[in-house]
């Protein structure tokens, strides 16, 4: 169960999913000193207001992906396949902001552990009901090519759109999927630069704060609390809920592992209270964000006005 994530219910295949993997992307979007490096000036204090705007970087996003569903249903219909809408949600959330998966308290820690058995379940749960969205369910082979020419587009043409970091991405230009991008954000680079601009500022502030050397001396501190209360070689809480994770293994009983977990999370609970571990990361990583926010003034602006200018062709499809 290591690296265990929880599950979602899936999103439109207009936004974050194909975002994130239907596009590709050159090896410096992955580098937090790629571009911009001499720009970065962290402030001692962070914006109040930063971490929302990080945030707000998705604004409209739910509206955007459900019309974005309504307008491939309908593309494909056109081209004689019945096309299952995908839960969109009604929230805007930026899928590349970490939440505070990390954050634990004694309470909830004595009653439920880190709640890892109830993550799967979910998970398990979420799995049956995304079948219900399959719409090559029932179809033959030659029908799921048909259906996946539709959606996708018969060629590999695609349209690269460059970042400020130095990084390109790639999306395709042709078929439904395409089409409804082009629809709602006016082209494919609009989309691209939006939702491609947006994930860039999100992962650069985050890695970058990441690697802060106020983020190792925190994890140090945790660390030693954890070794102090008998858990030895644990790097930082996400490390902790993964050595929790591999006991779920299916095999052993949820009695025997909830009886080692329980007290590794209450002393995980424990330490990160004893270090004030969720105030000092969110102020590290708050001060990065407001660097961000800095940095990519002019991108954010474009990024307003693309999602303000999307909303209204979207409107029609809601």
């Amino acid at each position: 169960m290591r690296g265990f994530v929880p599950g979602k219910l899936a999103v439109s295949l207009i936004g974050t999913v194909l975002v994130l993997s239907g596009c590709s992307g050159s090896p410096a979007a992955d580098d937090p000193s790629s571009g911009q490096g001499d720009e970065w000036a962290i402030p001692i204090h962070p914006d109040p207001g930063a971490r929302q705007a990080i945030n707000d970087l998705y604004n409209g996003e739910a509206n955007l992906a459900a019309a974005g569903e309504e307008s491939i249903r309908r593309c494909m219909a056109r081209s004689g396949f019945r096309y299952i809408k995908l839960p969109t949600g009604n929230q805007d959330v930026n899928p590349g902001l970490n939440g505070d998966g990390f954050s634990l308290s004694v309470e909830v820690a004595r009653k439920r552990g880190y709640g890892i058995k109830e993550r799967v379940e979910q998970v398990d749960k979420e799995t049956r009901e995304n079948a219900k969205y399959n719409s090559t369910n029932g179809l033959s082979p030659e029908q799921v090519k048909g259906f996946d020419v539709a959606f996708f587009g018969s060629s590999d043409s695609q349209v690269s759109v460059l970042l400020p970091d130095g990084s390109t991405v790639s999306f395709g230009d042709k078929g439904c999927l395409a089409e409804s991008r082009k629809k709602i954000f006016g082209s494919i680079e609009k989309f691209g630069e939006r939702t491609a601009m947006a994930g860039m500022i999100t992962q650069n502030s985050q890695q970058r704060a990441l690697a802060d050397p106020g983020i190792r001396i925190l994890n140090q501190a945790w660390s030693k609390c954890m070794q102090d209360s008998g858990y030895s070689g644990l790097k930082d809480p996400y490390d902790a809920q993964g050595r929790a994770s591999d006991a779920h293994d299916g095999k052993t009983s949820d009695i025997v592992v909830m009886a080692k977990e329980i007290p590794m999370a209450v002393a995980d609970a424990e330490c990160q209270a004893k270090t004030g571990y969720t105030m000092k990361m969110h102020d590290i990583q708050d001060r990065y964000f407001t660097a961000a926010l800095n940095v990519y003034k002019s991108q954010v602006a474009e990024i307003e006005e693309i999602t303000r200018d999307s909303l209204k062709r979207a409107r029609p499809l809601l």
